[in-house]
């Protein structure tokens, strides 16, 4: 992802 949003952050967080 070039650029990343605090929803993409919030929504990656849930897959670790």
């Amino acid at each position: 992802l070039l650029y990343v949003t605090e929803e993409d952050i919030m929504g990656l967080s849930c897959f670790q």
